[in-house]
């Protein structure tokens, strides 16, 4: 690309000429438009800042950084129409007439705010010995900076002759991508660090040293995620023998008693009959992760979900074809329902017990669901091996009847049992195997 396509290059060595009329119009509109939309913005904040702060203190359960909020969001608010001005003027060209220093001042310190912005929420949440606000500092520069010469390039091409038409052509696509990646940043900023903030502030309920066991928890959570291959025993109990291995309450199903084999993307079910572990009710397969391509055994053959419609139409006692899998998912940890947690050493594993009140997560099946309880508790007891990876996990609930005052009890576990991946596609052949198509 050729030097004076860059706008830095262009700061560096301006042309000394004086401002036309179409130079200080488009000038004239660069302020207008910035102060209408600053007034608007203004008054948009000064209504709605009641319900920020309610908001505010309704996401995080306390009033910490409330005082220094509305600071950092008129800095933010100056920042953005800043941004949008001179990304204006530099697609335009107009960047020589932004101020005494031709333009270049204005680029260093409208790319400093745009960093700075980034760097004081990062701050708050993280404090400045982490490196994040750092590192977010740096991006914010970086991206600024580089739309800046995005928006000069439009420029640029027009007053080339050989460039001339593709600049006409960029006419759209430059503004567009300019206002959307400044629109992005922003507002990625402001999720990401309320989030953590709220996160922070949750996590705040709880000692240094219980801090530290729920993210080690978390950690291993993340890990068994991230397994690919692993075979699985998945059980669900409750108070009363069901009659079928589906669970079905308040319009959730799960299964009961499930082994599960999978391997890089590819998946088999077997789901057991209550009360008989020893005979198998249901098979599916799915071959990879399209969730399209299940197929389940059926009179010695694998058919699709499209063949089972035809035969579950004539036979509607059974369940559809997708009850096919458990919830394997683990619910979040809320800091805030915690009673307590504790930590035990089992020869190479780690145990953690954490006993919550009524406001504990789930997923799947859950006592939540039903109005007649009350009392409701879950107590989760995760096992983490060596390499710091969910191998075990129980979630139990309690509640009682409201009208008879009896317990209520439902009980998840999910048991890794393998992760050798030589082993399980072993065992993923024979048992696919056994069944034509």
């Amino acid at each position: 690309m050729k030097k004076e396509w860059f706008l830095w290059n262009v700061l560096q060595n301006p042309e000394d000429i004086t401002a036309d009329e179409r130079m200080e119009q488009i000038e004239w509109k660069n302020y207008y438009w910035s102060y209408k939309t600053l007034i608007q913005l203004l008054i948009m904040f000064a209504v709605l800042w009641p319900s920020i702060v309610s908001l505010s203190r309704a996401y995080t359960g306390e009033d910490t950084g409330l005082n220094l909020l509305p600071n950092i969001m008129v800095f933010q608010i100056v920042t953005i129409i800043e941004s949008g001005r001179f990304l204006y003027s530099c697609y335009f060209g107009n960047q020589e007439f932004y101020d005494r220093s031709k333009g270049k001042t204005s680029y260093i310190l409208v790319g400093l705010e745009n960093g700075v912005i980034a760097w004081l929420l990062f701050w708050a949440v993280y404090g400045a010995s982490h490196p994040l606000p750092w590192i977010m500092l740096a991006a914010g520069l970086i991206l600024y900076w580089g739309l800046c010469h995005l928006a000069y390039l439009h420029y640029a091409w027009l007053m080339d002759e050989t460039m001339e038409e593709k600049g006409q052509k960029s006419e759209s696509w430059i503004p567009a991508v300019c206002g959307t990646l400044l629109a992005l940043y922003f507002i990625s900023l402001d999720i990401f660090a309320f989030s953590a903030r709220a996160e922070q502030v949750n996590l705040s309920f709880l000692t240094e040293e219980e801090q530290r066991m729920v993210q080690e928890v978390e950690h291993g959570i993340n890990n068994y995620y991230a397994l690919s291959n692993y075979q699985m025993d998945y059980t669900l109990k409750t108070d009363t023998q069901p009659e079928k291995p589906i669970y079905e309450e308040d319009s959730l199903y799960d299964l009961f008693h499930v082994h599960c084999l999978a391997s890089d993307g590819e998946l088999y079910n077997q789901i057991l009959n209550p009360g008989n572990d020893e005979t198998i009710y249901r098979e599916y397969h799915r071959k990879s992760q399209d969730p399209f391509s299940w197929e389940m055994a059926h009179e010695g053959r694998w058919i699709s979900e499209n063949e089972w419609a035809e035969l579950w139409a004539e036979n509607q006692d059974e369940p559809e074809f997708w009850i096919n899998e458990p919830y394997t998912a683990l619910p979040n940890i809320n800091p805030k329902a915690i009673t307590s947690i504790k930590k035990e050493d089992h020869n190479q594993n780690t145990c953690y017990t954490i006993t919550y009140n009524q406001d504990f997560e789930a997923c799947g099946a859950t006592l939540k669901n039903n109005k007649e309880l009350t009392e409701l508790t879950a107590t989760d007891r995760y096992t983490l091996n060596g390499y710091n990876t969910l191998i075990y996990y129980d979630h139990t609930e309690t509640g009682i009847t409201r009208t008879t005052q009896a317990p209520r009890t439902l009980q998840r576990t999910i048991t890794i049992q393998s992760v050798n991946k030589k082993e399980i596609q072993s065992n993923l052949q024979t048992l696919t195997n056994q069944y034509k198509n």
